[in-house]
């Protein structure tokens, strides 16, 4: 595989070993690693204050460090840590392992002139170790920065983000400013992020939308029999408060045999505490309600395979992984009716207004019934919908490299 040569950013999914189960974006940059290893690419990674260069014919070994976190051997400033987790200081031994060379911030330039060709194109996915003093690097030492821009959600719902979250990802942005490129998984993403940098005083650099792709999913067992999903971080804009709400009603109204089961799939995030209240102390829990907090990629997929139905009432969304996924293994899918979300999933799932309790409970008994009309045209609908891929995604990421 020909191109430019490739720096990628890393940093992310060294730190995010700390949890148990990926999240969308975790996804999102695991496959632009194994796109990079495809294409011989570098590696940097923040490791607390030090930058580290890891030279493509070491980048295979830090991938392999990552899909076995935990096993690696601890180095002496991972011992002298014991506080940290586990596998997020083994991953990091590892990078010190492999690194090439490591600078501190005002180093990064004068690093990656020595290891890089000026040209290369520096990739940063994760929205980790962007800051404007690193952009600045780059482009000191002749690199090309692009940036895939998921959205800009911290700064437009920032009453749904941790306190600190919104003034992070305000530098964020304006390092994003500073990019060459910018890539958008949806128009209504970058409509959303360009009108916020207007309103932050920022100028964003051209950009290009190309769809996230979606993994093959393995076949479906079970179709239909397993009630319903709801996949994704327990945080405030998912707003899982509507459907424990839904099935708060459902137990007061029906017995627990007559109540399709709901599966909570996704660890515990932030600003959603009544639906944490709920998940702790509802009377429905584990009853007609079950959460499953880090249940490993293989099992989730059972357990949507088996589903009625998706269930996705976020109030805000930049892409969408959860219901492309659905949609992909042939899964149904009731979500908010929202214009990235519809992006991806056309014609095919049912849309509701996320503040519509009345119409979601009609739409979750709807599709519970067997037989299910309402199912049935949906599941026809979805024989027209075309999966996005990983191939196309990044055949047009080359294409957009090779026109900067």
């Amino acid at each position: 595989m020909t191109g430019a040569p490739l720096l990628l950013d890393v940093t992310r999914s060294v730190q995010r070993l700390r949890h148990a189960t990926p999240s969308g974006i975790d996804r999102v940059e695991r496959a632009y690693l194994d796109h990079a290893l495809a294409r011989g690419a570098a590696l940097l990674c923040r490791v607390g204050a030090r930058q580290h260069l890891i030279a493509p014919g070491q980048a295979a070994g830090l991938a392999a460090a990552l899909d076995a976190p935990g096993e690696g051997g601890l180095d002496l400033a991972g011992l002298l840590a014991p506080g940290r987790d586990r596998a997020v200081r083994g991953a990091e031994a590892a990078v010190r392992r492999l690194s090439a060379g490591a600078s501190g911030r005002r180093g990064l330039a004068a690093l990656l002139r020595a290891h890089l060709a000026p040209g290369a194109v520096a990739l940063n996915v994760g929205h980790d170790n962007l800051a404007p003093e690193n952009m600045a690097a780059l482009r000191a030492a002749g690199l090309r920065p692009v940036v895939l821009l998921h959205d800009t959600i911290p700064l437009d719902w920032p009453e749904f983000a941790r306190p600190a979250t919104p003034a992070q990802f305000r530098v964020k942005l304006a390092a994003m400013a500073g990019a060459v490129h910018l890539v958008f998984t949806t128009r209504a993403a970058e409509r959303a992020a360009r009108a916020c940098a207007a309103r932050e005083g920022l100028a964003l650099p051209g950009g290009t939308v190309i769809p996230l792709g979606v993994t093959t999913p393995p076949p479906a067992a079970a179709a239909g029999t397993g009630g319903f999903v709801c996949l994704g971080t327990i945080e405030g804009r998912k707003n899982h408060l509507l459907l424990l709400t839904i099935w708060r009603r459902f137990w007061e109204t029906r017995t627990p045999e007559a109540t399709p089961p709901l599966h909570i799939v996704g660890r515990r995030g932030w600003e959603a505490g009544q639906a944490i209240a709920m998940l702790d102390r509802a009377p429905m829990m584990g009853r007609t309600v079950f959460e499953h907090a880090d249940l490993p990629d293989p099992a989730v997929a059972r357990l949507l395979a088996g589903a009625r139905a998706l269930l996705f009432p976020s109030l805000a969304e930049g892409f969408g992984l959860p219901l492309a996924e659905a949609l992909a293994a042939g899964v149904p899918v009731i979500a908010a009716d929202l214009p990235a979300l519809r992006e991806v999933g056309g014609d095919v799932p049912d849309w509701l207004d996320p503040l519509d309790g009345p119409g979601w409970m009609a739409a979750i008994e709807a599709y519970a019934a067997e037989p299910s009309a309402r199912r049935a045209a949906q599941i026809a609908r979805l024989a027209g919908w075309r999966r996005p891929t990983w191939a196309a995604h990044f055949a047009a990421l080359e294409g957009v490299l090779a026109g900067l």
